[in-house]
């Protein structure tokens, strides 16, 4: 919005630039093109401030009738006052209500949550069962299959023991015949080189050496046995294993499945889940049970006040805590009554701007030397339209 005022000196306006000057000086007057810019200039924004005029008057006349409401309403008679004191009240509390369950609410379940429980909401508590007890199963399997592996270790490592002691017990034998043969030789020798006496000495070296193989032998045949039924055991570790193995594969792919399904990352994420979801449903039930107690009260008060000849009821709806509280009506009213003298104050400052600025036009039009025929036309078009704008 422009407004304008008169100077008496001032730089002449240049033919190249866009056209903002508030004035025309006297030389400017005598240029045709100058002042038919001009001219165009202030129609343009007179018809610009005629559309902020008629928004802001459209909007006066709401506000006054909202204020002329006001006075309806408490120029009623008790009976009206009491039945829509009544539905006011009713949807007040029902918004409060309203507002104190969402507020207050304890429910902890995004949208998408939602939705995923809604739609598997029957096979759900199956569900939970299946994989709590897939879990319970994923983990027996798994403590079972751990102890398996470790046992298979033991085992080989018994095995591993075992052949080890057995490579030394063929290497002492070893030892224990080449020891027996020096001592035959060096026997043989006192006996038959030094003609001494050496029964004593071959009964000697006999049982040591008889006595050893006999303990080497036994040894090695227990560690044989031992081998044997250690590979057995450490053979049906590993099968068991690779049984448990195929059994916890087909568990987990279960267990990850339903987790996959269900966004969850185990039973119990799913079970708090779905006790979210079964309380979230319970409040939009009770959200929905107060949209339609709301909307009944609403309408009933809307009914009831357009009855009485209020001229918007449906405001009444959005502001019913001001028709049981006069606190609240009068703040309302103040509000509004604000609102209406500055639409005024704004409705008479444009008028007054439009008024000028269409002086300034009747001015130059008086001059025939500057204002052409086509000028005249221009503004009498404008003359027009806000004649048919009233």
């Amino acid at each position: 919005m422009f407004f304008f005022k008169r100077k008496k000196k001032q730089p002449t306006i240049d033919l190249d630039e866009e056209v903002s000057s508030l004035y025309l000086s006297d030389d400017d007057r005598a240029d045709s093109r100058k002042v038919q810019h001009f001219v165009f200039q202030r129609c343009e924004q007179i018809l610009e401030a005629n559309k902020e005029v008629e928004q802001e008057m459209r909007e006066y006349k709401l506000v006054t009738s909202y204020i002329n409401d006001i006075s309806v309403l408490d120029e009623l008679n008790d009976e009206d006052k009491k039945r829509i004191h009544h539905l006011a009240d009713g949807l007040v509390s029902l918004e409060k209500s309203r507002g104190d369950l969402i507020r207050n609410s304890k429910v902890n379940i995004d949208d998408s949550t939602f939705r995923t429980m809604q739609i598997n909401e029957n096979e759900i508590p199956d569900a939970i069962k299946r994989l709590r007890e897939n879990e319970t199963w994923e983990n027996t399997v798994k403590r079972d299959m751990q102890y398996l592996e470790a046992e298979k270790t033991r085992w080989n490592y018994l095995i591993a023991s075992l052949e080890r002691e057995q490579m030394w017990l063929r290497f002492g034998s070893y030892i224990l015949i080449g020891l027996f043969a020096v001592a035959v030789i060096f026997l043989c020798f006192v006996h038959f080189g030094l003609k001494i006496d050496v029964s004593f000495g071959w009964m000697i070296a006999t049982f040591i050496a008889c006595v050893l193989g006999v303990l080497i032998f036994v040894k090695m045949q227990n560690n044989s046995r031992e081998i044997i039924q250690a590979r057995v055991n450490s053979n049906y570790a590993v099968t068991l294993n690779n049984k448990l193995t195929f059994k916890y594969v087909n568990v987990k792919n279960a267990v990850d499945y339903a987790c996959e399904k269900f966004k969850v990352t185990n039973s119990y994420e799913l079970n708090y889940l779905w006790e979210q979801y079964l309380l979230a449903v319970k409040e939009r039930n009770k959200l929905s049970d107060m949209d339609s107690d709301m909307d009944y009260y609403s309408d009933r008060l809307v009914k009831e006040l357009g009855r009485i000849g209020i001229h918007d009821p449906q405001i009444w709806v959005h502001q019913a805590e001001a028709l049981i509280n006069k606190k609240e009506m009068v703040e309302v009213k103040h509000n509004w009554i604000v609102r209406r003298q500055k639409l005024r104050e704004r409705i008479s400052f444009n008028k007054d701007n439009i008024s000028k600025q269409r002086s300034e036009i009747d001015e130059l039009l008086l001059d025939e030397t500057a204002a052409g025929e086509e000028l005249r036309q221009i503004v009498d078009s404008l003359d027009k339209l806000e004649i048919a704008r009233e």
